[in-house]
């Protein structure tokens, strides 16, 4: 409901109600985030996303071959710097899981 801002200003109780059904409806709102369950969901796939993370870096970590084909040299592919190795798997896992960013 849109209310001419000359009638809102000139009577106060209208301010009041106007005021007071938007914090009612904002939080009606966030009470149906929380009936679906948006933020249970939304932990459990952060988790999920953690977890491959942690779990698929340490195999490209210690993947010389897969380094040596980012042009690096046998002796740093052999033992790369673990924030090069990170970003360069950061690039490859979201080129493979989010393709269309």
């Amino acid at each position: 409901m849109r209310l001419r801002p000359s009638l809102v200003s000139n009577y106060p109780q209208i301010s009041l109600l106007v005021s007071l059904s938007k914090q009612v409806l904002c939080s009606a709102h966030e009470l149906g985030h929380w009936y679906y369950m948006h933020p249970t969901k939304m932990m459990a796939i952060s988790q999920i996303h953690i977890f491959t993370i942690l779990a698929l870096f340490p195999a490209f970590l210690h993947a010389p071959p897969l380094l040596r084909s980012f042009d690096f040299p046998k002796a740093v592919a052999a033992q790369p710097p673990t924030i090069v190795a990170f970003l360069l798997f950061q690039v490859c896992y979201n080129e493979i899981w989010f393709p269309y960013n």
